[in-house]
This record gives C-alpha cells, structure tokens and sequence, in this order.
C-alpha cells in the first residue's frame, strides 16, 4: 500500500511538473517527500535506504508527465482558470505549513523571526517575478531530429528545468518555456507519437540535473536551514502570481459569474486538499508513535 501511495505522490508532483507555472518542488513539500528526496542524494547508504521510496515515486512523476502532456492542451482550453485557481489554493495552505517547517525548533534552533530572515524571502519572491516576467519564446522552432547543437540544447535545458523543478515555487515547465524547449520536449512525450532521439538528452539532462540540484539544497539546508525554508517561503509566495490565471490574450475577471463561482470552488477545493492530506499525516504520525 505504501508503494501504491508513492506512485500517486508521484504521479501528482508529476501533473505539477508538466504545467507551466506551476511547482512541483511545492507538490513535494505538500506532500511531505520533498526533505526524504534530497535526503536521498546525501551519500551512497541514505541513496541505497531510498532506493525503492525514490523508485516508486519517480515512477509516478513518469506517468504524470506523460498523462498531463497529452491531456493538458484540451483541459486547459475548457478549464484553464479553474485548474489555476485550485493550484493558487493549494499553494496559499502549504505556506502555513512550510512556514511551520522552517521554524521547527529541533533542526532551526529558534521558532522566532528574524529581521535577517526577510532577504531570503524577498530574493525567493524575486526569483519568481523575474522568471515571470522574462517573457517566454514559445514560438522557437519545434526540435524534431537531433543535431550536435539540438543535443546539446536540449540537455542543457534538461538540467536548468530540473534544478528549478526541485526548488519549491519555482516552476521546472515555466523554465522549459522560457528556454523555447516546452513544446518540443512535450511533443516528444506524446506517448501516440514518441520520439524518443529527441527525449534522450532531455532525459539525460534531467538526471543530472536532479542529482545536482538536491545536492545543492540538501548541502544549503544542513549549513543554512531556516534560511533555505525563508528562500523556499518566498519561491512559494511569488508563485502565487506566476500561477494567478492569465488567459493568452485577456485578462482574468470576475464578471463571469459562473466561470468566477467555479474558480472560487477550485481554489476552496485546492485548500481542502492540503488540509486533508494534512489532517490524514497528523493520524499516521500519531499511530506510528502508539
């Protein structure tokens, strides 16, 4: 049973990922896997102890990815803002929660705030704004065949996208946009019309880049812990604008009453979720402790 839950862990830090905009780094602290993950990147024996934990969820975000590529298009076409609106929702109750994480006295040392805190946070919420604002060049040129400079490309982006996957509000699938190699790494994963010459260097990228980017911030948590959560707070805070529903061409209003009563019931939904899931881990814990 616990292996099935990894796999649907997984699968939804997977769905997070395949969407521009949104975190799945922020997916993984919702769900409590994000500090086990680079954990697991802290040396060969922690590696080898979450070795299936890693196995399954990894298999997971596999069958996410693929799943949301090929349904994102015609989801996103009928219910874009509703999907952002959950996704804003889900993001607002984790900052409690992470905020909790970050001032946990066992590995901090202190639940207070301080004033040397606030950098931190302002660069995480700067980060996001200027990731956001950048601009994205979605139109570039769909990579088909590969040549030694596609290759390249594709792997080099491969490693940004999944370093800025595992940083929690920052979005790996934003970065791949911004790059100009979403759509063509996207197409290749179309599992009807898979191209596999073109995913290799993407995937290869990936891995390095996960390997990377959870040794980098399992390195930044043991040295500056309560720093590292005050940058990841605001990663998650500016998300919420990089995440708030901006249909190609308009401007999201509430004067559509339906449209505006369901997004408003995807957001209470997307908290919802987060306090249940919360609610379910807080009942395991204390069984665990009886």
């Amino acid at each position: 049973m616990t292996h099935i839950i990894n796999v649907l862990k997984g699968s939804v830090i997977g769905i997070a990922n395949a969407i521009p905009g949104v975190s799945g780094g922020t997916m993984m602290v919702v769900l409590k896997v994000f500090d086990r993950i680079m954990e697991s990147f802290t040396g060969i024996k922690q590696f080898k102890k979450n070795l299936l934990f890693l196995v399954t969820v990894g298999l997971g975000i596999g069958i996410g990815i693929l799943i949301t590529f090929k349904l994102l298009s015609v989801a996103f076409d009928r219910f874009y803002v509703q999907i952002q609106f959950f996704f804003l929702g889900v993001i607002l109750a984790t900052l409690p929660l992470v905020f909790k994480i970050a001032y946990n006295p066992e590995k901090s040392g202190s639940r207070k705030f301080k004033p040397a805190d606030i950098l931190p946070f302002a660069a995480g919420i700067a980060v996001i704004l200027l990731v956001s604002f950048a601009g994205d060049r979605s139109d570039a040129a769909v990579i088909t065949a590969l040549t030694p400079g596609n290759f390249a490309f594709l792997f080099f982006a491969g490693v940004i996208g999944c370093i800025a996957m595992l940083l929690p509000g920052l979005s790996g699938s934003l970065v791949l946009v911004i790059l100009g190699a979403y759509e063509s790494v996207s197409r290749a994963a179309d599992f009807q019309n898979l191209n596999i010459p073109v995913l290799i260097p993407a995937i290869l990228g990936i891995a390095v880049g996960f390997i990377a980017g959870a040794k980098l911030i399992t390195a930044c948590l043991k040295k500056f812990y309560t720093g590292t959560y005050c940058l990841i707070l605001g990663l998650i805070t500016g998300s919420l604008y990089a995440v708030y529903p901006k249909p190609p061409g308009e401007t999201f209003t509430f004067s559509n009453g339906p449209a505006a009563a369901a997004a408003i019931g995807a957001f209470a939904v997307g908290i919802g979720v987060v306090i249940l899931m919360e609610f379910i881990s807080k009942k395991q814990a204390i069984k665990s402790e009886n």
